[in-house]
């Protein structure tokens, strides 16, 4: 709400303050505010915002590993309702170069609980298979 807020008074981007004692975590909070601003805008249609907020996650997701991506895509709660978007754009080519360096990966346990059951999983498998279908023909 803060981001939203400040983003409609002063036209900038500007999260919540976050406090953590390593970048990784820091990268993975920051990634998660990116990620709800990315949704509220897209829902609010504030494609100025949307836009500062795809900035952020493709900054912030740089230093996060897929698993890690995917794990805090499925834990929000407005993932499965949220239309065909960038960030699904986003998700595929994040698969895509984690294919071309390690395809088992996707046969990890690491990766299977990050993506769950439901609508990410989904998504996730139709992908790997376009991918798969890609590198056999």
């Amino acid at each position: 709400g803060h981001t939203l807020v400040h983003y409609l008074y002063t036209g900038t981007y500007q999260p919540l303050e976050v406090k953590s004692g390593d970048a990784a975590s820091m990268a993975h909070m920051k990634f998660k505010q990116a990620l709800l601003t990315f949704a509220l805008a897209t829902v609010y249609e504030l494609p100025d915002l949307e836009g500062l907020a795809k900035e952020q996650i493709r900054t912030h997701g740089g230093f996060m590993a897929l698993d890690e991506i995917l794990d805090t895509a499925r834990k929000c709660t407005w993932f499965p309702k949220m239309a065909w978007s960038w960030f699904h754009e986003y998700l595929q080519a994040r698969a895509k170069e984690q294919f071309k360096i390690d395809y088992k990966y996707f046969t990890s346990k690491v990766y299977i609980d990050s993506v769950g059951d439901g609508k990410l999983h989904r998504f996730m498998t139709c992908h790997l298979l376009e991918t798969f279908t890609e590198k056999l023909t």
